[in-house]
């Protein structure tokens, strides 16, 4: 998972994204969700390159390396900030 953590910052600082939130400790009103809750904000992305971006050779390389350690659930928003 180092490798991981260490190799996507860059990767999202190319994309001109933005870690909006990390938590550990999320209080889930309705339904169910992990141990840890992620949001990255990408101003100004629109869904195409959100796609592009999760479907790219480089980020997935970086699936590879934290799939074994993890089980995630990823959406993609497209919202205004």
């Amino acid at each position: 998972m180092k490798d991981y953590v260490s190799k996507l910052q860059p990767l999202l600082e190319k994309a001109g994204c933005a870690y909006v939130s990390r938590d550990y400790d999320t209080l889930y009103m309705e339904g169910k969700g992990g141990p840890m809750t992620v949001i990255v904000g990408c101003k100004g992305a629109s869904k195409d390159q959100g796609v592009a971006f999760f479907n790219s050779p480089e980020y997935q390389e970086l699936v590879e390396l934290r799939a074994p350690y993890t089980s995630w659930q990823f959406r993609l928003v497209q919202a205004k900030f």
